[in-house]
């Protein structure tokens, strides 16, 4: 019995071409990622008492360091998770924050995710924040190829699509309590 081997080929082929840059692209600038948008830990630390004054009454910090997490968040840009958490949270009144504020809170819960800290502090910069996916240990699914060898297919849409919010309101946990 023969084996075709031409799907897989073909598969493969595909996958080399997404991953080889198009003459728009600049082969030379590096995939920029997490560890280089990097934070210092005394940021993480003012970003870490913010999120407990501001942020608890709504969100756990195991919501925002557990795989699903990782799974939303993980290839997406710095910049998205920024801008996403700097135009939605606090969800009574979004925005209110300093962008530095909210540069510490990100900078807080890429320390959750196990990034580890740098030299220099993450900076309120859509350009700089947007060079920069985040690479969260343990995130699988969004951004890699995982999918063809569950289902044969590239299933890379899916990634492409916009991270949804972090979270709308209180959790359940903290309504029951209320």
């Amino acid at each position: 019995m023969r084996l075709d081997i031409r799907p897989l080929a073909t598969a493969l082929l595909f996958a080399s071409l997404l991953a080889r840059p198009t003459e728009a692209q600049d082969a030379s600038a590096p995939v920029r990622t997490s560890a280089d948008s990097s934070y210092t830990d005394a940021q993480a630390e003012r970003g870490a008492q913010l999120f407990t004054r501001v942020c608890l009454e709504c969100h756990e910090r195991v919501d925002l360091s557990n795989a699903d997490f990782r799974l939303k968040w993980g290839g997406q840009t710095t910049f998205d998770l920024f801008k996403n958490i700097s135009t939605t949270m606090p969800d009574n009144n979004p925005g209110m924050l300093a962008k530095t504020e909210y540069a510490d809170v990100v900078a807080y819960i890429l320390k959750l995710n196990g990034v580890p800290a740098g030299p220099a502090e993450l900076v309120a910069d859509s350009t700089v924040l947007s060079q920069a996916k985040m690479t969260l240990p343990g995130a699988t699914g969004a951004g890699n190829f995982s999918a063809i060898r569950r289902h044969g297919v590239l299933a890379r849409a899916a990634s492409r699509s916009r991270a949804p919010r972090v979270s709308a309101g209180r959790s359940v946990r903290r309504q029951a309590r209320a």
